[in-house]
């Protein structure tokens, strides 16, 4: 265990409906790791799967690094509507400071690597999911995979030409096999521990070599520790969708196939402003208002990327005068950080 729970995990704290009777032995354990960019698609998400998954025995997870007072009341008020179990877990994030991150990607990213450590010895199983996927189908099967002995269970990337692509880039042959997607995982708590995931990761990041090699920090890292003892799922559990694939002519969307987990992969999210009025949004947008997040407003770009995203959108939109706003700030902001 690389990451000692009583030292990264400095505070619990517990919400749970008086009405709800929680049996510990018979529940299924959900686990999250977000920071304030993405917390709005957190709760979304929670409450996406209570919907689709009414009569299960859950218990939520976040772990995260702050909440303020209104923050923890909404999810205590998810706890209270859904008859269920949510636990905030604080973390210490200076102990994550020395690994790789970038614009897209804050230190949240490595939270699932904590999750792993921080349930070992208390329970065999956790379901992981990315802040960015919305439970839209019954995802009831995934809470009675049998993992036996392997480290995890989640959906491939892509096709196999990315699966090659990513072996030759990392030198790990075994991924042109199945390189998968990080967002859903099934974690063997017990598996994970015995095969040393979260130390072997660790060291990989310390690797200055790896690191000029590896693109997407965690996941191509944790392809690389784990890839002999993965099972993969079905891709409905796990379908990819960049939201700034509407700026394509003729996008396909993952609408109508049998999709039960939709991940909303790319820089532009579903809480993000710009993303409304676009069918793939709608989903998490009916949810929201299902939520105690239905009154806060979506969040407006802040960084010159955002900006530039959201004129792309609101023009492809038709809303050409916000989407010419957006634009001017965009270029305002390029000009002054260039001074």
């Amino acid at each position: 265990m690389y990451f000692n729970a009583d030292e990264i995990v400095i505070e619990s704290i517990e919400f749970i409906s008086d009405n709800y009777f929680y049996d510990e032995v018979n529940v299924s354990h959900i686990t999250y790791g977000t920071d304030r960019a993405f917390l709005m698609g957190c709760a979304v998400s929670i409450v996406s799967v209570l919907r689709e998954s009414r009569g299960k025995n859950l218990h939520f997870h976040v772990f995260t690094d702050e909440l303020n007072e209104d923050e923890k009341n909404k999810f205590k008020e998810i706890s209270s509507q859904y008859k269920t179990k949510v636990t905030i877990h604080f973390i210490d994030k200076l102990k994550l400071t020395l690994l790789p991150v970038n614009k897209l990607w804050s230190a949240a990213i490595y939270y699932r690597f904590i999750i792993a450590d921080f349930f070992a010895h208390k329970i065999d199983k956790v379901i992981y999911l990315d802040s960015d996927v919305l439970c839209i189908g019954s995802i009831n099967p995934l809470f009675d995979i049998a993992l036996q002995n392997n480290v995890l269970a989640a959906a491939t990337e892509r096709n196999d030409v990315w699966w090659k692509n990513r072996a030759e880039r990392l030198g790990e042959p075994i991924l042109a096999d199945g390189y998968f997607n990080s967002g859903v995982l099934i974690i063997n708590i017990v598996e994970w521990q015995k095969q040393q995931i979260t130390e072997k990761a660790m060291a990989a990041l310390s690797d200055k070599n790896l690191i000029n090699k590896i693109t997407y920090f965690d996941q191509d890292v944790l392809n690389l520790v784990a890839c002999k003892k993965v099972m993969f799922l079905d891709k409905k559990y796990n379908t990819q969708y960049s939201i700034n694939y509407e700026l394509k002519k003729d996008p396909i969307r993952p609408l109508y196939t049998d999709v039960r987990l939709i991940h909303y992969i790319g820089p532009t999210k579903p809480w993000h402003a710009w993303a409304n009025e676009y069918l793939v949004t709608d989903f998490f947008l009916t949810v929201r208002n299902a939520s105690p997040w239905k009154s806060s407003p979506l969040l407006e770009p802040v960084s010159s990327s955002q900006l530039r995203y959201a004129a792309k959108h609101e023009i492809n939109k038709k809303n050409y005068f916000r989407g010419f706003v957006f634009y001017f700030k965009y270029f305002l902001s390029k000009i002054i950080k260039s001074e």
